[in-house]
C-alpha cells in the first residue's frame, strides 16, 4: 500500500542523538525511514501510544505502547490529522489517561491539603504564606482594609492621593515584591501604619500629622514594605487563625468577621520581634537603594520614643507600636550607622498635600479626633 510520508525526529532511547526521519503512515502501522531510505523500524498502530506531556506545544510525541525510551516527534499538523483518522483510539486513550491522572492527582492534593490544614498550618505559617496564591491574599487584604476604613474612615483628596501614589511608586520601583502594593490612609489619630495580606498598606492620619517630614513617612512606608516582602501579615494571620484563615481565603468566608473588629484584626496581624527587625533592615536597604537614606526613619523613631516617654504610652494608643515592636530607641540605634541623608522624596507641595489628605471635611487648624 502506498503511504504518505511526513518529516519527523526520532530518538532511539539508547543515545541522545536526534535522527531526522520520514514517517510512513498506513491504516495499520507506522514506518520509520532513515535519510538514506533504509527502514529503521515499523510500529503497528495497536502498539503505539501518544505521550501527553508534550500536549499544547504543537508537537505530537509517540512511543511504543510496551514501554522503552524510543520517541518519535512530529510537528506536522497534517500528520496529526491523518493519524487521528487512522487510529482515533490513540487519542481517546490519551484523554482517558489524562482525566484519570487529574482525578488521582486531585484526590492526593485534597487529602494532603486537608492534613496540612488540620495538623500543620499554624506551625508552617512561613511556608504557607509563600505558597498561597497572590490573588487570594489580595482579596483577603482588601476585605481587612475595608473593615479598617468602615470603622475609621478613609482619607482621599486629589492632590494628596497623587502624592501618596508617587511616594509608593518611588519606594516600590525595582523592589520585585511580586504583589501589587496599594497604600491608603485611615482617618484616625493613632500614629501607626499597618501592612495587610496581599500588599495592602494603611497609614494613619496621626502618622502623617506627626511624622515631621516626607522622609520619615517614606521610612515608615519602607518598613511596611518589608512586612509585605516577608509576607509577615499572612504569617501572622495563619499562626493566629490557622485553618480559619486559609478556608476563608480559599472560599471567601468571613476572616474579617472572625476578627470581629479593628482591634481584633490588629491582634491577629501583630508580628514577632524578629519580623519587626527584619522589616527595619529591609527598610534601610530599600531607602538606601532608592537614594533616600534612612535618616528620616531614625528621626521618626527618636521622636516617637521621646513623645511616648513624655506622654506615657497613651499617645500611641497601642502599647509600644502594637506591643511586639522592639523599643524605639533600640531601633533607632540599630540603624544609626545607615542613617544617611538622601534626596528629597517629595516636593514641598506634594508633602503639604499628603499631610492634608484627611483635611477635606475639617478646618485646617482643627484636626478631627
Amino acid at each position: 500500500m502506498t503511504t504518505t510520508r511526513y518529516r519527523a525526529a526520532y530518538f532511539d532511547g539508547r543515545t541522545a542523538a536526534r535522527h531526522a526521519v520520514a514517517v510512513g503512515l498506513s491504516s495499520t502501522w507506522l514506518e520509520l525511514i532513515a535519510g538514506d531510505g533504509t527502514q529503521l523500524d515499523v510500529w503497528p498502530l495497536v502498539q503505539v501510544r501518544v505521550v501527553p506531556a508534550a500536549a499544547g506545544d504543537g508537537r505530537l510525541v509517540l512511543a511504543p505502547a510496551a514501554g522503552g525510551s524510543a520517541r518519535l516527534v512530529v510537528e506536522d499538523a497534517a500528520f496529526r490529522d491523518a493519524l487521528r483518522t487512522a487510529a482515533p483510539e490513540l487519542f481517546q486513550r490519551t484523554r482517558a489517561r489524562r482525566t484519570l491522572a487529574w482525578v488521582a492527582g486531585g484526590t492526593v492534593l485534597t487529602v494532603a491539603f486537608a492534613a496540612a490544614l488540620w495538623f500543620g498550618v499554624p506551625r508552617m505559617s512561613a511556608a504557607v504564606a509563600v505558597w498561597l496564591p497572590a490573588e487570594w491574599l489580595v482579596s483577603a487584604g482588601d476585605r481587612i482594609a475595608a473593615q479598617f476604613h468602615d470603622d475609621w474612615g478613609r482619607c482621599e483628596t486629589e492632590a494628596g492621593t497623587a502624592a501618596l501614589a508617587a511616594l509608593t511608586a518611588d519606594l516600590t520601583s525595582g523592589a520585585g515584591l511580586g504583589l501589587p502594593v496599594r497604600v491608603s490612609v485611615a482617618d484616625v489619630e493613632i500614629v501607626n501604619a499597618f501592612a495587610l495580606p496581599g500588599g495592602r498598606i494603611l497609614l494613619t492620619r496621626g502618622l502623617l500629622e506627626q511624622a515631621g517630614d516626607a522622609s520619615a513617612v517614606a521610612g515608615v512606608l519602607a518598613h511596611e514594605l518589608g512586612h509585605v516582602a516577608g509576607r509577615h501579615p499572612t504569617q501572622g494571620a495563619v499562626r493566629a487563625l490557622g485553618t480559619t484563615f486559609l478556608l476563608d481565603t480559599f472560599f471567601g468566608g468571613g476572616f474579617v468577621e472572625t476578627a470581629a473588629s479593628v482591634g481584633g484584626a490588629l491582634l491577629l496581624l501583630s508580628y514577632s520581634r524578629d519580623m519587626e527587625l527584619e522589616a527595619d533592615r529591609y527598610a534601610v536597604a530599600r531607602l538606601r537603594d532608592r537614594g533616600i537614606g534612612a535618616s528620616g526613619l531614625r528621626r521618626f523613631f527618636i521622636t516617637m520614643d521621646a513623645r511616648t516617654a513624655a506622654n506615657g504610652q497613651d499617645w500611641f494608643r497601642l502599647p509600644d507600636y502594637l506591643g511586639t515592636h522592639p523599643q524605639l530607641a533600640e531601633r533607632a540605634a540599630r540603624i544609626d550607622a545607615e542613617a544617611t541623608e538622601g534626596r528629597p522624596v517629595l516636593s514641598a507641595r506634594q508633602w503639604r498635600a499628603l499631610q492634608r489628605i484627611c483635611a477635606r471635611d475639617r478646618p485646617a487648624n482643627k484636626p478631627q479626633s
